[in-house]
């Protein structure tokens, strides 16, 4: 290689080298590299280790089968003694010489010009060319350019090779830059999702709690209405628990004008307060609480009555208080 291309035997070694380097990478990746005129190598397995076989290119097959392609084929047998051994290995050895001598009578010529040339060169310090090189010098340099071309095949080959490795170490970068992207991507996105569902679970506690709230407070506002309502005929606490009783078995029963609730809202807007008990009457028969009302000097005060006894309706025999009322 380095007297073909005229480059320094360092620089056909580092070629080679890089070229060898270059088909071990591509075993390791592929278990197979194909190099356009020299061969196939392959990564295989023998006797449980690997091993790389060779399968040279048609072309180079050819060039290196030609010196043996007159051989004739001689089957070999137990029956064949030692003279004919000899024979046949003469006669090999006959078609190798045949073969060698027909290969350098057509570069004697230049060999001996070359020779007188290099002589001429070294006594005059100039070089000489023959002009009559012939057919044999022509084939030479056909021969060359054709080892040329098939170095220069060879070259764009590892650079190809070399152009592969890299895209693909390029591809297995790109590869897993896009991972750790969509990684991180992935893990922003379930960071948002989770902090949503988290902020949106804490607004739903939220608003439970607040609903709560109001049911609670609209209760303790009934309550407290109610409390107010009671604490608005300024009872005591045993005149609160005091039971009337339920009159006569029997008796007839005369409703109230006023329902009790009604009674209660009316209460706190009239112009007098409860302030005690003045005296307790009893029921006679068909009297209704207007009557007793009436009767007690209070006129439209049924209401005072009513409200003060927790009553909606009356009946004989029944134990009623008369309120004691006072202007607020």
């Amino acid at each position: 290689m380095a007297q073909k291309k005229h480059i320094s035997i360092g620089d056909a070694e580092r070629f080679v080298t890089e070229m060898f380097s270059t088909v071990s990478i591509g075993l390791k990746e592929d278990k197979q590299v194909i190099i356009n005129g020299l061969g196939t190598f392959r990564l295989t397995t023998i006797l449980e280790r690997e091993s790389v076989g060779f399968t040279p290119d048609t072309e180079l097959a050819e060039n290196v089968n030609s010196p043996f392609s007159n051989f004739k084929t001689v089957e070999i047998t137990g029956q064949l003694s030692a003279e004919d051994l000899a024979e046949i290995s003469n006669n090999v050895l006959s078609e190798i010489e045949a073969y060698e001598e027909a290969e350098s009578e057509d570069s004697s010529v230049d060999d001996s010009q070359k020779d007188a040339s290099d002589i001429l060169g070294k006594e005059t310090g100039t070089d000489v060319i023959d002009a009559s090189e012939g057919d044999a010098s022509r084939n030479e340099a056909e021969a060359e350019q054709a080892v040329e071309q098939q170095v220069e095949a060879l070259t764009e080959r590892v650079e190809a090779l070399t152009e592969t490795i890299e895209n693909r170490r390029k591809s297995r970068k790109i590869w897993w830059i896009t991972f750790v992207v969509l990684l991180l991507v992935s893990m922003i996105a379930g960071g948002t999702y989770y902090g949503v569902t988290e902020r949106n679970k804490k607004l739903e506690q939220e608003r439970i709690a607040a609903q709560k709230a109001a049911e609670l407070k609209q209760k303790q506002d009934s309550i407290d209405n109610v409390k107010r309502m009671v604490n608005a005929v300024d009872l005591a606490d045993e005149q609160k628990l005091f039971l009337i009783g339920k009159g006569l078995d029997g008796a007839p029963e005369y409703p109230c004008s006023t329902d009790l609730e009604t009674a209660k809202k009316i209460l706190p807007h009239g112009g007098y307060k409860i302030v005690g008990t003045l005296k307790t009457v009893e029921v006679k028969q068909g009297e209704s609480l207007s009557d007793i009302a009436t009767a007690n000097g209070l006129g439209q005060g049924e209401i005072y009555i009513q409200v003060h006894n927790a009553l909606e309706n009356v009946k004989e025999g029944q134990k009623i208080r008369i309120p004691m009322l006072e202007l607020k």
